[in-house]
């Protein structure tokens, strides 16, 4: 018994570590995507170029997760060609960009975190992108996988009606990209980051409503998590197009990383302080399913406002960052 217990204590170990390697690699991994596509992107057709390229990996991304679907039904719990195979995607996604040019006429001038971080508190302008992109992703970030846990724990879903729900949260991408992005091309990002704040709002209110695993909860879900893919597929496009009007073309690697870095330690502190938020409410006896709820609440509200700071990035010139 000791041992069993033991042994399963340190699989969990293992696959905690795991985790947490898997997240660092794919955050430095992510880090230079912007500097290096910032020469192959024309001014006048950001939206569309990330509209374009983020649909692509949408269509990947669901044709793996049915893939992966098929696979594990005809061979339940057999993870290990799944990993393998995500291995092997990671290979070759380095064979691929190991020679693929840098952008022309960049700087060699090495970058100092501490002088871009301060360059990118002191600029107006950066500072309210930041607060607007960091509310509406880490309302989204905190919504989304304590939204699954109620329905998986609290409601009861299965794992098939749970992955259909999720599932959708992908084509509900795929749909939103491409017209976003041309619309942040034509109308400027700031209609857009306001329907999408607005709506997402709304969406997040949507998952009070679930209360039990039948069909309609299921159909409610998968729309829920179908029109949050999308309005975030929106504003993320929108949030591309004024980062990069903002970064001086000279040099837009201190700006773009900083800024990608910033975001997302505010994406990461999210859902670890929702978590906490809830594992206390609960801890002290309130109800389970209104813990939730009050979050989805709470998430609702940082929607509502993120687009406020971000009213202004219309069609006017933006003034890059110095």
């Amino acid at each position: 018994m000791f041992l069993a217990t033991f042994i399963r204590a340190d699989v969990s170990s293992l696959a905690l570590a795991s985790f947490a390697l898997v997240a660092v690699g794919f955050g430095v991994a992510e880090t230079p995507w912007f500097p290096l596509l910032h020469g192959y992107v024309p001014p006048d057709r950001i939206g569309r170029f990330f509209g374009t390229l983020r649909s692509t990996w949408h269509v990947a991304l669901i044709i793996s997760f049915l893939g992966v679907q098929r696979w594990l039904a005809a061979n339940p719990g057999s993870f290990g060609p799944v990993f393998a195979a995500a291995w092997l995607c990671g290979v070759a996604r380095v064979a691929l960009v190991w020679r693929l040019p840098e952008r022309a006429g960049g700087t060699r001038e090495r970058i100092r975190a501490r002088r871009a971080l301060r360059e990118l508190i002191q600029h107006p302008e950066l500072r309210r992108y930041l607060l607007g992109v960091s509310l509406c992703g880490g309302a989204r970030r905190a919504l989304m996988p304590f939204a699954i846990v109620v329905m998986r724990r609290v409601i009861g879903m299965s794992e098939a009606q749970v992955l259909l729900a999720t599932l959708a949260s992908f084509v509900g991408g795929l749909i939103a990209l491409y017209v976003a992005g041309r619309a942040a091309d034509r109308v400027g990002s700031a209609p857009i980051f306001r329907a999408s704040g607005i709506g997402l709002a709304v969406l997040a209110l949507g998952f009070c409503l679930l209360h039990e695993p039948g069909p309609g909860s299921v159909a409610l879900a998968a729309g829920l998590f179908c029109g949050v893919s999308a309005l975030s597929a929106a504003f993320g496009v929108a949030d591309t197009n004024v980062l990069f009007s903002l970064a001086p073309a000279e040099s837009p690697t201190a700006v773009l990383t900083s800024a990608t870095a910033s975001a997302a330690i505010a994406y990461a502190l999210a859902p670890v302080a929702a978590g906490l938020a809830l594992q206390g409410a609960i801890a002290l006896g309130t109800d389970e399913l209104l813990a939730y709820r009050t979050l989805f609440a709470l998430t609702g509200v940082a929607f509502a406002v993120s687009w406020i700071p971000l009213r202004h990035f219309g069609l006017a010139p933006l003034q890059p960052a110095r």
